[in-house]
């Protein structure tokens, strides 16, 4: 575990400014790069976000890959960061397969006929509120 006060995220443009977790590895402790903005954005988005859990975890997280054990989104005023991709396909630059985009969690949670819990703001911010 690296404690979330020891990184430096300043960098990342997002407006996140709460944590929730500190930054948790899957086997290892890695470094986060300071020159890697994926990889800083990754850390971001796993520190500040909401966990999906096992409902609607993208195919990655469900198969262990990845440096984060938790499958992670996160939003802001301006909805989903990174189009909805989660921390650990972000890490590692995959946010072209990353099927946390398509459908995004509200959307899965609509169509499921879930509560939307924290992702109720970011439908709102992000899809105009279409799937509320």
């Amino acid at each position: 575990v690296t404690p979330v006060h020891t990184l430096n995220l300043s960098k990342c443009r997002s407006k996140l400014n709460h944590p929730k977790r500190d930054l948790e590895w899957r086997e290892r402790e890695l470094q986060v790069n300071p020159d890697d903005s994926y990889q800083r954005r990754a850390a971001k988005i796993y520190t500040h976000g909401y966990e999906v859990g096992p409902l609607l975890e993208c195919t990655r997280c469900r198969n262990s890959i990845g440096p984060f054990p938790k499958c992670v989104v996160a939003y802001d005023e301006q909805g989903y960061i990174a189009r909805g991709c989660c921390a650990n396909c972000v890490w590692y630059h995959r946010t072209d397969v990353c099927t946390l985009r398509n459908p995004l969690p509200c959307a899965a949670l609509a169509e499921a006929k879930l509560p939307m819990g924290p992702w109720g703001q970011a439908c709102a911010n992000y899809c105009f509120g279409e799937h509320l």
